[in-house]
C-alpha cells in the first residue's frame, strides 16, 4: 500500500507519488530525501520520515532539533511529534512551524493494484509510455512544485492564501497595522519638523 503526500492549498496543492517505499524522507538535501524543499523554510537536511509499520504508517523527525506538527484529521489542535508517531489517511503534518510548509497523507493503492487494474478486461491494457506532451507536461509541474515549496514562491502563496481567506482581516493584524502606519507618520513629521526648522 503506497501513499500520497499532497501540499496543501495554501502551498500549491501539488501531489508527490504515489510512493511504493516503505521509508520516505523529508528534507532540504535532495540527494538524501524523496521530496526536498528549501532550508529557507526552516528546513534540516533529513527533516522527517514516514515509515510502514505493518498496515500502519508512522511519522518521526529525523533530527532531535527537526519541528514536526501533525494535525489528526486534517485539523487542530496540533500535536507536537518528538517519537514514532501513527499517521492515518487525511492526516495533515507541519514542518518547522505550525503555520509551516504542510502536507496531507493519502493511502494509495499499490503500484501492483494500479497494474492489475489496467490489465483487467476491457481496460486500455496497461500504461503507455510518456509522449512528449507528458514530458513537458511533467516539466512543467516539477518546476511549479519548486516555485511553491522554495522560500520566496513558499512565502508569496501562503500570503496570498491568508488574504484570500480573511486571515488578515483579524483584529490583531487590523491593529498592529494601523500602529506600524502610525508609526511611519508620526517619524516622517518628525523628520519633515526638523528639515522646515533648519530653515528658519
Amino acid at each position: 500500500m503506497g501513499i500520497v503526500l499532497a501540499l496543501t492549498p495554501e502551498f500549491g496543492g501539488q501531489k508527490f507519488g504515489p510512493f511504493d517505499a516503505t521509508s520516505i524522507a523529508l528534507g532540504s538535501d535532495a540527494d538524501q530525501c524523496h521530496i526536498a524543499l528549501s532550508q529557507d523554510l526552516g528546513i534540516y537536511p533529513v527533516h522527517t520520515w514516514l515509515a510502514q509499520n505493518g498496515s500502519n504508517w508512522i511519522i518521526q523527525p529525523a533530527d532531535a532539533r527537526a519541528r514536526v506538527f501533525l494535525y489528526r484529521g486534517g485539523r487542530g489542535p496540533s500535536i507536537n511529534v518528538t517519537t514514532a508517531t501513527t499517521i492515518a489517511n487525511g492526516d495533515r503534518f507541519a514542518l518547522a512551524t505550525e503555520q509551516g510548509v504542510q502536507f496531507v497523507l493519502e493511502i494509495a493503492a499499490s503500484s501492483a493494484q494500479t497494474r492489475n487494474e489496467h490489465n483487467r478486461p476491457g481496460s486500455r491494457g496497461g500504461r503507455r509510455p510518456p509522449t512528449a506532451q507528458d514530458m513537458g507536461n511533467e516539466i512543467k509541474r516539477q518546476i511549479g512544485v519548486s516555485v511553491m515549496t522554495s522560500g520566496p514562491g513558499a512565502k508569496a502563496n501562503h500570503f496570498l492564501y491568508r488574504l484570500k481567506s480573511g486571515a488578515y482581516f483579524q483584529p490583531r493584524y487590523i491593529v498592529g497595522a494601523l500602529i506600524a502606519v502610525g508609526g511611519m507618520l508620526m517619524t516622517g513629521c518628525s523628520g519633515l519638523l526638523v528639515a522646515i526648522s533648519q530653515f528658519l
